[in-house]
């Protein structure tokens, strides 16, 4: 009887290992392939192309309109040039409503260039390098892109990080965090399931406003003390900001965001076409991480590309109000004089 019921036992946690195996894969798989691929807001997720994630077609809210893909008010193609305008939330406009956005800007304030706006929140160089090889195609006289300095790292929204693998990014702040970042960056390599248990609750209760991903608009902006209280949210320095000056004082880094941008001149001049870059400066990248300025720039000259020096417009104007509209987000006023900076540029090509 007692050998009966050790085997049973035996039997038994067997049964119920197996079950936990059979249940945790059944999760997995569920969050693998419903889960992550869900389309949400203005984003359409495509699983089996690269980039994972692109605006969709169509959206219309408050704050946001999209046609054809890109954020923008007017019909373009009717004027002698045109420029495609690529990056992340930055060239998109998340601090800015639709009129507001720099190529929005930029459009209105002459007659000569179309501007197109592909900016998407979330892309990374590696996304940005995707859409550049498929808008070469389209023959656009320039394709800038606006570069951020969270482009060298996976910085999207919600699970789409997880859609990612090693050869699909540059690098990771998990990557720079000891022994705990490469096991908790294995983990969102492998076992995705542990990451996305709030993206469940956000996927069967369908789609909702996200604040990260809702850009504000003029009357957002807090007009008295706000350039001390938009310092005061990176007082102290979050923690992002820490690991980024390690990975832009990374000689390997810098020689990979170099190359990278070395294809995208490439590939844009095989067309007849000609790419630049201009730096987005974050707040906290004008008022203490100035280094991190001094390597992206360096990184630009690596490259051989050509560049638009934007930090004396930053500097001239960085304290006004809405100039930003977070501390990581240019605000109505910042993308007014970024669309003036551009369009002296442009009218002397």
């Amino acid at each position: 009887m007692t050998q009966i019921s050790k085997r049973a036992i035996r039997l038994g946690a067997l049964y119920f290992l197996g079950l936990l195996l059979v249940c945790a894969l059944s999760v997995e798989l569920f969050v693998r392939y419903w889960v992550i691929p869900r389309d949400f807001l203005y984003f359409k997720v495509e699983q089996n192309h690269f980039p994972y994630f692109r605006l969709t077609d169509e959206f219309q809210s408050g704050r946001v309109n999209i046609t054809q893909g890109r954020r923008e008010l007017t019909p373009r193609g009717s004027r002698a040039h045109k420029i495609a305008f690529v990056g992340d939330s930055n060239t998109f406009g998340l601090g800015a409503s639709d009129s507001e956005t720099f190529p929005e800007q930029l459009q209105q304030r002459q007659t000569t260039w179309d501007t197109y706006n592909f900016g998407v929140p979330g892309y990374g160089v590696y996304e940005v390098n995707a859409r550049v090889k498929e808008l070469s195609k389209e023959h656009f006289d320039v394709i800038a892109y606006n570069y951020n300095v969270n482009d060298a790292i996976v910085a999207m929204f919600l699970y789409l990080p997880l859609m990612g693998s090693a050869e699909s990014r540059l690098t990771t702040m998990d990557a720079y965090e000891g022994s705990y970042g490469w096991l908790k960056l294995f983990a969102k390599d492998h076992i995705k399931s542990l990451f996305v248990f709030p993206a469940l609750v956000g996927a069967l209760a369908g789609p909702r406003e996200i604040s990260s991903v809702t850009p504000m608009t003029s009357d957002d902006v807090v007009a008295e003390d706000c350039f001390q209280s938009l310092s005061s949210q990176t007082d102290p320095l979050p923690k992002p900001y820490h690991v980024l000056s390690k990975i832009y004082a990374d000689k390997k880094i810098q020689q990979r965001l170099a190359a990278k941008l070395k294809e995208m001149k490439t590939t844009v001049e095989k067309e007849n076409g000609r790419f630049m870059v201009f730096l987005h400066h974050d707040l906290p990248l004008m008022t203490r991480l100035t280094d991190i300025n001094d390597s992206v720039v360096n990184i630009f000259q690596m490259a051989g590309v050509d560049y638009i020096d934007t930090k004396p417009m930053y500097t001239e104007h960085y304290k006004e109000c809405g100039f930003y509209s977070d501390p990581p987000h240019l605000g109505p006023k910042g993308n007014e004089y970024l669309a003036a900076l551009l369009k002296d540029y442009l009218l002397r090509l």
